[in-house]
């Protein structure tokens, strides 16, 4: 199974424990004619951050109320991704960084990044001040200092 897997360029996983009686009833079996052995899974494999490409983030807003947190007060930032994909991310995991001109923030729990480009980034601009030489973008009532 490995060796067929690997070959169709899946990423096979032997499951080793699973609860067996729950699992019969989900797959409609009658324990007393069939029983399963094992499970095997199977997935795509992870990317090397080398070679995935940027995401693009089309649309930036800050909402009020973070749906990762019980707090009312707390923020959260809601991503929309060229093909219409979206993300929100809590006001206290988001990391905003720059590269020249150029602003990007991670995404997908930081296992990629993304840049601001068109009506995102005309957005998020709008938010950025700088002093004292730190650049800093207002989100609510947080700001977040932008890494270069």
């Amino acid at each position: 199974m490995y060796l067929t897997a690997t070959a169709m360029k899946l990423a096979p996983c032997a499951v080793g424990a699973f609860p067996e009686r729950a699992v019969g009833e989900i797959l409609g079996l009658d324990p007393a004619e069939e029983a399963q052995v094992g499970f095997f899974a199977l997935g795509v494999p992870a990317e090397t951050a080398g070679v995935r490409a940027l995401l693009a983030i089309e649309r930036f807003a800050v909402r009020p109320r973070s749906p990762f947190s019980p707090d009312s007060s707390r923020y959260s930032v809601e991503l929309v991704f060229a093909g219409g994909q979206t993300e929100t991310i809590d006001i206290h995991d988001f990391k905003l960084m720059r590269s020249g001109r150029t602003l990007t923030c991670m995404v997908r729990r930081g296992r990629q990044l993304a840049v601001f480009t068109g009506k995102a980034e005309t957005s998020i601009r709008r938010l950025i001040t700088m002093r004292d030489g730190v650049m800093r973008c207002r989100l609510g009532p947080k700001s977040v200092i932008v890494v270069a």
